[in-house]
């Protein structure tokens, strides 16, 4: 993850906390190992969506997130 970073790691971790900013690919496959949640992404263009399971089961509440692939970024979804 760190050659894809432009900015020091700690100022990337707490960009990604503010509203309005968009993840890759890699922060999404992140989020779902270190929460252990599984992660429901939608694309925008398409009907189907893709669950992306944690490597062991939990109870933990899936998340939503949309995926815009005119410009290639996730944006959280609110259910």
């Amino acid at each position: 993850m760190l050659e894809f970073l432009t900015t020091p790691f700690n100022n990337y971790v707490n960009d990604m906390k503010t509203n309005g900013t968009y993840a890759y690919h890699f922060v999404i496959q992140a989020m779902r190992s270190t929460l252990g949640s599984a992660i429901n992404i939608v694309h925008a263009e398409k009907e189907e969506s893709l669950l992306l399971r944690p490597a062991e089961s939990t109870n933990r509440a899936v998340l939503a997130v949309g995926y815009m692939e005119d410009v290639q970024h996730y944006v959280s979804l609110e259910r």
